[in-house]
């Protein structure tokens, strides 16, 4: 297969066009190059193996011709009957003539198909029958297939026209009858002519039958041939594509491979600028970092040094005043001149107390005991003032100490922790070691004619870390009350009470508890009346405290409590038991007042809890104080004198203050200042600061 180019005219020009072979040792045989890789390939072999064939029934024919002109070459031997007139033509002869009628054919069938068949030579006589074969089995004309079908019966194949030997015989006539005569025919020749019909008719009907078989042949490989060559074509027309698609494919792949590096390379380097960047933020971080350090340590160094300076010039100043003085080491022992002229107390102002870090909530509860016990004997209540203990702490520390200070410095905190392991080894009385320090305290509170704040460190040291022989007064809670934290007024005073009614001396804790005790006794009331029963109310439960619980609504926008309602309501609780002779509803616990003190103390409660965000809060509904009319409690009038107030969002945290009457006048005081103000400034105040109500002293007015 290949391009399309004339073809030999195998038939006529073959043999006579044919080059003599050369012979001779100088001459080589050409040899054919081997097919290239393909489709085609098995193809182009197998008409190469044929063709092959063909050139050696060519040589084969060469030498028959060359033998004839020698004169080499046998006559045929003739039978026995009588020959005809006209020389026989024999069988190779036939032979050779049919071949070259088909040879002919199946040039005419590859000009069809394209196919260019150029031979050398043409085949010998003996493979004529082969390649015949061959060839009909892979051609699809019609007259090729019938040809191919009958190659050895000579006289189906003659036709009309042709020369051959029945043609001959019918020209010629019939032999001659009788041995060596022309005219005669053998009796043989003569039986041949009476069935020659029926032979001839069996020759037809061969012939039909034969020529519907290669019909049916033709036609499958006419399908297959052009199953074959659709085949062929089509990967020809793919082999082609790939081909002509390679170059694109490659020059695609390039770009691609191209653009892949293009992003490596860019992410690599974005990373690389990301990662310097954060190196460097790094750096300025740290240097930042190391800039505020060194500006915070120079600060706190300054904060010290100035610390110091003033430290030394209150111990100095309080060094000249002991000398000039013979007062106990912790009485006064802070002299006010290094205050400056407007927190100088005037005459009859009630004294401040230093808060030596988070004591504001003990500083409370002594002022409000200081308007309690205003008049009395604190001798009687107390025990003779002695020299207060300082557990073994220098005179120059005992001032430092009692002056405090927020600023946590090492020797501050070594200080108190020697203060605090010397307390919890004192394995004195508890309570009439705070009593003492108590009994100091208000002592110095009351003096009128002292100047300055007073420092109640060493009274509270003493009642956080001693007690190792009390019995009372929640020991470890108390550890929270050292003014290190921020705790609730309320539990200091009542721990503070509990303490100090807990003193080995009965008649030393008499008066206080006359003072502050609060006997109230308490009953189950049906509502439905049935309290008449005594099978549906219970024993009179009698209770001693030291103050009075007052229970707060939440907080309703645009209204208030009037503190005369609150105390009647606290006195009236629900339970949950269900009465046991109505069975329609619960049993109430009713309270009432057994004996009432002359000094009563009221809480306000305002802690509460929001479920909602889980934390706590504060109840800030005001609390109406009845200064000029008093509170009426059972049949006792009280006055108030003095209302602990709380800023802040939550009780849990905060600043506590205190508002106290001394004689006719109301003051203010917030730790160590005091500041006279009007009555009417006395009063739950969000929005000034001054905080709400938590706490109340309630006098019992002197009929």
């Amino acid at each position: 297969m290949g391009s399309t180019k004339p073809l030999q005219d195998i038939s006529r020009s073959a043999r006579a066009n044919r080059v003599p072979k050369a012979t001779g040792a100088g001459v080589k045989k050409v040899q054919r190059k081997p097919f290239r890789a393909g489709p085609y390939k098995a193809i182009m072999e197998r008409v190469a193996a044929r063709w092959g064939l063909f050139e050696k029934a060519a040589d084969a024919l060469d030498a028959e011709k060359q033998a004839k002109e020698d004169g080499s070459l046998k006559p045929p031997k003739y039978s026995r009957f009588q020959p005809s007139t006209t020389p026989v033509e024999t069988k190779a002869a036939v032979t050779k003539r049919n071949y070259l009628k088909e040879l002919e054919k199946l040039q005419q069938q590859c000009v069809g198909r394209n196919i260019e068949l150029v031979l050398g030579a043409l085949p010998s006589l003996e493979n004529v029958q082969d390649t015949l074969t061959a060839a009909r089995q892979e051609s699809t004309d019609p007259r090729m297939v019938k040809a191919f079908s009958l190659p050895g019966k000579k006289r189906a194949l003659d036709a009309p026209g042709d020369d051959g030997p029945a043609t001959k015989r019918a020209k010629t006539g019939p032999p001659a009858m009788g041995r060596g005569n022309a005219g005669e025919k053998a009796p043989a020749a003569v039986h041949r002519e009476e069935k020659m019909p029926f032979k001839l008719n069996w020759i037809d009907a061969l012939r039909g039958s034969g020529h519907q078989k290669n019909l049916r042949m033709m036609s499958g490989a006419e399908g297959r041939v052009e199953s074959v060559a659709s085949s062929v074509g089509a990967l020809a027309k793919r082999a082609d594509g790939e081909r002509d698609s390679k170059p694109e494919l490659e020059a695609e792949r390039l770009v691609a491979k191209k653009l892949a590096e293009d992003q490596l390379a860019a992410k690599k380097k974005t990373d690389e600028e990301k990662k310097a960047a954060e190196l460097k933020a790094a750096e300025v971080k740290k240097a930042d970092e190391e800039k505020e350090a060194a500006e915070a340590k120079a600060k706190n160094e300054e904060a010290a040094r100035a610390e110091t300076v003033k430290q030394g010039a209150i111990l100095e100043e309080m060094g000249r005043s002991q000398k000039r003085s013979t007062k106990r080491p912790a009485e006064d022992a802070i002299d006010d001149s290094h205050e400056s002229k407007k927190a100088k107390r005037t005459n009859g102002e009630p004294r401040g107390l230093y808060n030596h870090n988070l004591a504001c909530f003990s500083n409370v509860v002594l002022q409000l005991l200081t308007a309690a016990l205003e008049g009395k004997d604190l001798t009687s209540l107390f025990g003779a003032l002695k020299d207060v203990e300082t557990f073994g702490v220098s005179t120059l520390h005992v001032n430092v100490l009692n002056v405090g200070t927020k600023t946590k410095s090492r020797e501050m905190g070594k200080m108190k922790a020697a203060l605090r392991a010397a307390i919890q080894r004192d394995v004195g009385d508890d309570a009439e070691r705070v009593r003492s320090h108590l009994h100091d305290v208000l002592h110095r509170l009351r003096d009128r004619n002292a100047s300055g704040a007073v420092a109640p460190f060493f009274l509270q040291m003493a009642f956080a870390y001693g007690g190792t022989g009390t019995t009372s007064g929640g020991l470890s809670m108390r550890q929270n009350m050292s003014g290190e934290s921020q705790e609730d007024s309320v539990e200091f005073f009542q721990m503070l009470m509990n303490v100090l009614c807990d003193a080995e001396d009965s008649t030393a804790t008499e008066g206080l508890r006359s003072l502050f005790e609060v006997i109230t006794t308490s009953t189950e009331v049906c509502p439905a009346g049935c309290v008449a029963d005594t099978a549906t109310t219970s024993t009179p439960e009698v209770s001693s405290t030291h103050e009075l619980y007052v229970p707060t609504t939440a907080p309703i926008n645009g209204t208030s409590h009037d503190l005369q309602t609150l105390l009647a309501d606290s006195m009236t609780s629900s339970t949950e038991q269900i009465c046991t002779k109505c069975k329609t509803g619960a049993v109430s616990k009713v309270r009432s007042f057994a004996t009432l003190p002359e000094q009563l103390v009221v809480e306000v409660r305002r802690g509460t809890f929001d479920e909602a965000k889980g934390e706590a809060g504060k109840i800030s509904t005001e609390v109406v104080l009845p200064f000029v009319e008093g509170v009426q409690i059972a049949e006792q009038q009280y006055d108030i004198v003095a209302v602990v107030m709380h800023c802040g969002e939550t009780v849990d945290g905060g600043h506590y203050t205190v508002f106290r009457k001394q004689g006719n006048e109301w003051y203010f005081l917030n730790d160590k200042t005091a500041t006279q103000v009007m009555p009417e400034t006395v009063k739950d105040d969000s929005e000034h600061g001054t905080g709400h109500s938590v706490m109340l002293l309630l006098k019992r007015r002197q009929s």
